[in-house]
């Protein structure tokens, strides 16, 4: 719609023109109507529109929207993203919040798009409630707005209901009497989703994609518009398309010439298929019988948690009574059933239809239990586990032979800054700690009717159980909280430092530890030579049998020093790690007297990104022989650290807490105790976000990359750097 036919009624309410200082002559002779004053001249930039023009939609958006604003010319930055609620919907109630906000200020709307079908969840918008919104900010402030239905999943869906029907006063919800005797039921569309899908003929453009439910090939988009002179609005003439007296479509719209077979296809589905309920609407219903029965059986395996149940819908009591009754019926009359038994109780269509995407598109989610029976709660090792089943059940390379593969599965992730309150709730039914990290959800889309024959569909999830239980085992082994041989890097000379080799693939690594050690004459000679014979290379200290490590830790009070006889130690052996294939060895024995840190390294204890305006590091030692180590704050991540480093004059003034012109002169007689619980150093001009993700050992192992760091890898010995020291506001564990 033209911008002059957003007329609002409050005084003021016109947005402010900007002109573009180009042709000067003709706004020079419109300065007059145009500017106020003048003081301008031809040339001087006007004021940007303070409030731009906004269309308005749900966050679960598909990613072209902000796209074809760009392209447009509206502006991404105009698309205002709307919260959704527990249902992945557009929350209508913040919708009509932001409506009412831009009428009072007098900020024009374009449109309000209604997602009928999203891409990632088949969730289908209130659209019952939007063209009444409307309706009132057209009454109360005189502020119309286009509304939009992206339909591109669910158009076909309308073709599910009967019009004829609703016009006689008949009962529409007659799909499983229609379905007796078939070989494949057919479902219907749950109440809320025929409401709004009924809705569509009260919205002013429709977009549809008959490559999606219209089993049409790709690619076959089509735009619908109420008021035909709408594509006016996107309309370019060209001299060598205007020839004859037919008209061309390839003049609207930003995609030009346009193929005709797309078309014809479409058309010829639609012509032998038909648009009415025993047409599509039969094979689409069809289709979403058979996937609200995979997802039942999903639901109830064994092993797992899926939690994509509508009910209870605080999400929070998980297993009420009339819950356990609804599963328990499942487990009963609906898994390894076939169609005819389960079509003879309406009760078992009824749950069919409750629970389960909108239309038929299964987003779910996976969790684990460990031996013991406890479930997992991190959502780092849940989202591990859907990877690990998602890697084996799609194709991750060109060598993966797909006969090889007896179902196959696509992911997405439900993002917290797009998903809100929902993947919330998402994540507390998952029985997952709430944090702020993407969630991975692994998601299948039926088209097919006829699955639910010949237990087809028990076949494909006895195949999908055994994937899922060979990858929990994974998830048990890399997070059992048992012994293990554990490595050290080892650093100083008169107090030797232990850095523990940190891995976020196994429980017991899981953590970042610096601990002061005290070795054996024998073994601490034996370091002190390897030391002076090799001072470049770096010295591991290995355990020569497993240790629980984080129960040794535990025998030290936080920060605390234990006597040598009741301190924690084990036998180990040392070695330098340049020494290979066979590196010689010198065994001795271990005692940890200190812990300078020990931080967990659990998703919900790291950030959510890299550290954009400097790298940190753990300063630890004593005022003689000082070391850093750099902080593990997010995954993936590198172990990096230095021995012996110096400072001199960094700082010509002493800002707020920094630590002053000389680092021993300002820790004073202190230093030794501040150093032992450790500081942090930050190297100031190397914004770790821009450098991530670092090398991987492997990518190191590359023949071309000869056991070298690039050259331009900040980190390297002997090199010089521009810090800031700050004291730890965390204690020691």
């Amino acid at each position: 719609m033209p911008v002059n036919r957003l007329i609002l009624k409050k005084e003021g309410a016109y947005p402010k023109t900007y002109i573009p200082p180009v042709q000067g002559r003709k706004i020079d002779r419109q300065k007059s109507a145009l500017w106020k004053g003048n003081e301008a001249t031809p040339f001087q930039p006007l004021p940007m529109i303070e409030q731009p023009i906004q269309y308005l939609i749900g966050k679960t958006r598909h990613y072209s929207w902000p796209k074809g604003a760009a392209i447009t010319g509206l502006g991404d930055g105009n698309i205002t993203e709307i919260d959704v609620d527990f249902d992945a919907r557009i929350d209508t109630a913040l919708l009509k919040e932001k409506l009412v906000a831009c009428a009072k200020k007098g900020q024009a709307v374009y449109a309000v798009v209604a997602i009928m079908g999203s891409t990632e969840e088949g969730a289908v918008e209130r659209l019952s409630e939007i063209p009444e919104i409307r309706e009132e900010l057209q009454n109360e402030y005189g502020m119309p707005f286009l509304v939009h239905a992206d339909a591109a999943w669910g158009g076909y869906f309308a073709t599910m209901l009967n019009p004829e029907k609703e016009k006689s006063g008949e009962p529409v919800d007659d799909r499983l009497d229609r379905s007796k005797g078939k070989l494949v039921p057919s479902l219907c569309l749950k109440k809320d989703t025929e409401e709004d899908l009924r809705k569509l003929n009260e919205v002013d453009s429709i977009t549809i994609d008959p490559h999606k439910a219209g089993y049409v090939p790709y690619p076959a988009g089509s735009l619908l518009y109420r008021d035909g002179r709408m594509r006016y609005l996107v309309t370019w003439s060209s001299p060598y398309l205007s020839q004859g007296s037919s008209e061309n479509i390839g003049i609207y719209g930003v995609e030009g010439s346009k193929p005709g077979a797309a078309a014809m296809s479409t058309w010829l589905s639609n012509s032998i298929i038909g648009l009415h309920p025993d047409d599509y609407g039969t094979l689409l219903g069809e289709a979403a019988y058979t996937s609200a029965r995979g997802e039942k059986t999903k639901r109830e395996k064994p092993g797992e948690e899926n939690t994509e149940e509508e009910y209870p819908k605080d999400g929070k009591s998980f297993f009420t009574e009339n819950v356990l009754r609804k599963r328990q019926h499942i487990r009963t009359h609906i898994i390894n059933k076939d169609n005819s038994e389960i079509q003879k109780d309406p009760e078992n269509i009824k749950l069919l239809r409750e629970l389960g995407s909108d239309l038929n598109i299964n987003a779910f989610a996976l969790n684990w239990y460990d031996e013991d029976g406890n479930l997992n709660t991190d959502l780092e090792e849940a989202n591990y586990l859907m990877k690990q089943v998602v890697d084996a059940l799609s194709i991750t390379s060109p060598d993966i032979k797909p006969p090889g593969i007896p179902l196959f599965l696509t992911s997405t992730k439900f993002e917290p800054k797009l998903y809100g309150k929902c993947v919330r709730r998402f994540l507390n039914r998952l029985g997952v700690k709430p944090c702020e990290e993407d969630m991975f959800v692994l998601r299948n889309v039926v088209m097919s009717p006829f699955p639910t024959q010949g237990d087809f569909i028990g076949h494909l999830m006895k195949e999908f159980e055994k994937v899922i239980i060979a990858k929990v085992q994974v998830c048990r082994e890399r997070n059992k909280k048992d012994s293990r041989k554990v490595k050290f890097l080892v650093q100083g000379n008169t107090k030797v430092f232990l850095v523990l080799q940190t891995s976020f693939h196994w429980a017991t690594l899981r953590q970042q530890v610096i601990v002061v050690a005290q070795l054996d004459d024998d073994l601490h000679k034996s370091y002190t030579r390897l030391k002076a014979d090799y001072p470049e290379d770096t010295i591991i200290l290995e355990s020569e049998k497993e240790i629980d490590l984080e129960a040794e830790l535990k025998k030290l009070e936080s920060g605390s020093t234990l006597a040598k006889e009741t301190a924690p130690s084990f036998m180990a052996k040392i070695y330098r790690k340049e020494d290979q294939p066979t590196p010689t060895t010198y065994k001795g024995k271990v005692t940890i007297t200190h812990v300078v840190k020990s931080r967990p390294l659990n998703s919900i204890y790291r950030d959510l990104e890299y550290p954009s305006k400097f790298m940190p590091f753990y300063l630890y030692g004593t005022k003689e022989e000082m070391h850093i180590t750099h902080m593990l704050l997010k995954a993936p991540n590198a172990a990096l650290s230095a021995s012996n480093v110096t400072f001199r004059e960094i700082l010509e003034e002493e800002p707020k807490e920094k630590l002053g012109k000389k680092l021993e002169e300002k820790l004073g007689e202190d230093a030794d105790v501040q150093l032992a619980s450790g500081l942090i150093v930050t190297l100031s001009k190397f914004p770790e976000a821009s450098m991530q993700p670092f090398l991987t050992g492997d990518e190191l192992r590359k023949p071309e990359s000869e056991y070298m760091l690039p050259e331009k890898f900040p980190f390297k010995s002997q090199g010089e750097f521009e810090v800031e020291v700050w004291k730890d506001p965390n204690e020691p564990e």
